[in-house]
């Protein structure tokens, strides 16, 4: 929509009806604004001119709502209620400090968000944007201060830091093995339902690549389930669907409590990883840094690395 000062009233003509309609008074309204009843009376019946509604009913020594006042009240209020919200959260974001974290749907899953209260408890005075996105022409948006990615290690005029190599492990539920039997070797593993990625990503793995990286015959793979998500082949294997492919230090904590097995001792280690990344030409780099050395303790304290 275009064209707002033509097309809507003046802000303190919006104002000026919600507290005569709230109060149903011009003399209360008018205290309520620090202004005299005359003008406010005037700012209505100019309101109802540019509208060419009643929105008041006027009696002897009374006021009211009339059915198309009753109306616009509504509306007046919940854009006012938005205006105050909106003016109010740009004056904290302003007030505050604020960090914007870019990392894949995977990472921000699995690892940022069950992170996120040790994050804030250790940096209570930083607010925390998180974006989440699987797009790697976002990876490096000058708008990011710290991202954490997967790939070879080489960002042109960033700072990274290898978090940790990339080591992928089939995965799936202790109660899938029990309602189909164990799985002790590839074969029997590319004969149960197999849950894969669908291929969108060329740093990704799926079951093919997999299996070829394990130097495995070539199978006809049987797949029970596929998605785009790592989340979901994830959850699907925790639920029983199948077995996934899990990247290792992500299904860490499934692992450790037991809600996720590796029926086979199987991995494939690529030269891939997840990196954090710090664009060193940010004006915040003092502020960034204390936080970024803070997310690589807390992956190289991680129990698999020890």
């Amino acid at each position: 929509m275009q064209e707002y000062k033509s097309r809507l009233p003046n802000l303190d003509s919006l104002i000026t009806f919600d507290a005569v309609a709230r109060h149903q008074s011009f003399t209360l309204a008018a205290n309520e604004l620090c202004l005299t009843q005359p003008a406010v009376s005037q700012r209505i019946k100019l309101l109802e001119q540019e509208m060419g509604i009643q929105l008041f009913e006027r009696f002897h020594k009374s006021i009211r709502l009339s059915a198309q006042g009753n109306e616009y009240h509504n509306s007046v209020v919940v854009a006012l209620n938005h205006l105050v919200a909106a003016s109010e959260a740009v004056k904290t974001t302003s007030n505050n400090s604020t960090v914007k974290i870019m990392a894949d749907i995977a990472m921000s899953s699995c690892w940022f968000v069950p992170q996120l209260t040790q994050l804030k408890n250790e940096f209570n005075n930083i607010s925390f944007d998180l974006i989440s996105t699987d797009n790697p022409q976002r990876y490096l948006d000058p708008s990011i201060d710290i991202s954490i990615v997967h790939g070879e290690g080489e960002w042109l005029g960033y700072k990274s830091v290898l978090l940790f190599e990339e080591e992928v492990v089939p995965v799936c539920s202790q109660s899938y093995l029990d309602e189909n039997g164990p799985i002790n070797t590839i074969e029997d593993l590319v004969r149960t339902k197999l849950i894969d990625l669908i291929y969108e990503k060329w740093t990704w793995m799926n079951w093919a690549i997999w299996l070829s990286e394990s130097n495995a015959p070539h199978y006809d793979i049987n797949r029970a389930f596929r998605s785009n998500l790592y989340d979901a082949t994830i959850l699907a294997a925790k639920n029983g669907v199948g077995v996934a492919l899990g990247w290792r230090y992500l299904v860490e904590p499934d692992l450790l409590d037991g809600s996720l097995i590796m029926p086979i001792a199987e991995s494939v280690k690529t030269s891939n990883g997840y990196y954090l990344l710090i664009d060193e030409r940010s004006p915040n780099l003092e502020q960034i840094e204390p936080i970024a050395d803070w997310i690589r303790k807390k992956f190289q304290n991680q129990k698999i690395f020890k």
